[in-house]
């Protein structure tokens, strides 16, 4: 009975907290050629962290709407394979990739003119796990993957020659292991 009444108190326990990722970087680069390079498939792929995408295989097509891949996430415990399209492409405003399936998710790539830049805001739509797995996606495998893609920011910087800046909504540099403590 013990087990059954702490397993609900921890099944509530991240209930409305967002399963969302993202991250957010500055580039010194305008919108446009941001949304050049990130529907640019081919070129991503030497972006990416190689810890977090372990396997990433061109298709036919790899640049603007249509431009596919297939991917292998290694991000904590997640293993998952899934296809990759350039759904949809808004020159200068953003660039969505789609992973169908079952288990897949959209990123949102939201470009905003900044002076001699682009913010540019990686946000992934994603359904986290249902318990027991709430608690390990939220404490270890969420700041991971913010992680993966602060570092797939600062690539993109770097790739247009400029010094990522952090910024306030910026996601952690390097994430928290811990699984934090039930409450």
């Amino acid at each position: 009975m013990l087990l059954l009444l702490s397993s609900l108190a921890l099944a509530s326990t991240w209930d409305n907290v967002s399963t969302d990722i993202h991250a957010r970087g500055r580039v010194t680069a305008s919108p446009e050629a941001v949304t050049t390079l990130v529907s640019d498939l081919a070129r991503m792929k030497a972006l990416v962290p190689t810890d977090c995408v372990g396997r990433w295989e061109a298709g036919m097509r790899t640049a603007g709407e249509g431009a596919t891949s297939e991917v292998r996430y290694d991000i904590g415990l997640m293993h998952r394979t899934l296809p990759l399209v350039v759904s949809k492409v808004v020159p200068g405003r953003y660039v969505d990739w789609d992973h169908p399936g079952k288990k897949g998710f959209v990123t949102r790539w939201t470009l905003t003119p900044d002076g001699d830049g682009t913010f540019l805001d990686m946000t992934s739509y994603f359904a986290g796990p249902g318990w027991p797995l709430r608690r390990y996606y939220h404490g270890v495998m969420k700041p991971e993957w913010e992680g993966c893609q602060a570092r797939m920011l600062a690539a993109i910087a770097a790739s247009f020659g400029s010094v990522p800046a952090p910024t306030p909504t910026e996601a952690v540099q390097e994430p928290d292991r811990t699984v934090p403590p039930a409450p």
